[in-house]
């Protein structure tokens, strides 16, 4: 007689859990989930361009002035070793210069210091507009930059991201990722 209780017992705690989990699993089924685009967006009327940061971990940095080549400066939420990584957008007027991208690099690329290396270039293209895309270290800081450069009409863009060396891997995706969501917006003239 007490195997038939304790086997009647079993059974009930057995359909109790059953019962239990399936409860369970249908109330976080009809839980409703959302998923939120945290990210924020950056437009620079006079410099022509919007950006957006690549997920909610990312701010604008206010800028001081107008009148500086860095035009939106996004940072991470926290230092990695001691260095917040970063993405930068710099315009550059270039006025009457009607030197060509490949001559500004070439310029630039031989004035680096020992310590900073081109470790890739490719070519590239931004809505059709031929452009390069530069990977370049920074030995004596163990820095990786990943630029972007383009010359649309009398401006130079330089999209820009820096990160510790060990940390680059980590965010690469989201400074290509925030370097895709650039896009021009009609000048003011």
């Amino acid at each position: 007689m007490e195997k038939i209780i304790s086997h009647r017992r079993l059974k009930l705690k057995f359909h109790f859990f059953i019962m239990s989990a399936i409860f369970l699993a249908s109330a976080l089924n009809t839980i409703p989930t959302y998923s939120k685009v945290l990210q924020e967006n950056y437009s620079d009327q006079e410099a022509g361009f919007r950006i957006s940061s690549p997920n909610e971990k990312w701010k604008f940095i206010p800028l001081a002035s107008n009148s500086s080549p860095v035009r939106a400066m996004l940072r991470y939420e926290s230092p990695i070793n001691q260095f917040y990584p970063n993405i930068n957008v710099l315009v550059i007027n270039l006025y009457n210069d009607e030197k060509k991208l490949e001559e500004w690099l070439e310029d630039e690329l031989t004035k680096l210091p020992e310590h900073i290396q081109l470790i890739e270039k490719k070519k590239i293209a931004f809505q059709e507009i031929p452009g390069y895309e530069l990977k370049l270290v920074d030995k004596k800081a163990s820095l990786i930059f990943l630029q972007r450069t383009f010359i649309i009409g009398k401006k130079r863009y330089i999209l820009n991201a820096v990160a510790k060396t060990e940390a680059f891997l980590r965010f690469s995706n989201e400074f290509t990722q925030a370097f895709d969501s650039f896009v021009l917006i009609k000048l003011i003239d």
